[in-house]
């Protein structure tokens, strides 16, 4: 279910100003939690034009980027 459709949290656009990350470069990223973790994956239909490789994924160096800056927030 994706973070902004949920009453009880406050989206994608909260995360990403709380972390400090541009909301034009970090349209897809997608939080799994597993037992007793969270993880992020560089994958959304957000991310570039439909049918073309590559277009799931962001740019691996800001995927890093918000990684680091959500390990720094404590995700």
């Amino acid at each position: 279910m994706p973070m902004d459709s949920r009453p009880d949290v406050a989206g994608h656009a909260t995360l990403e100003g709380l972390v400090g990350l541009p909301q034009s470069e970090c349209r897809g990223f997608v939080i799994t939690k597993t037992i007793g973790s969270y993880s992020a994956v560089n994958f959304s239909h957000l991310n570039g034009p439909q049918g073309q490789p590559g277009s799931l994924l962001m740019p691996p160096s800001i995927f890093n980027d918000i990684v680091k800056a959500l390990q720094a927030a404590g995700l």
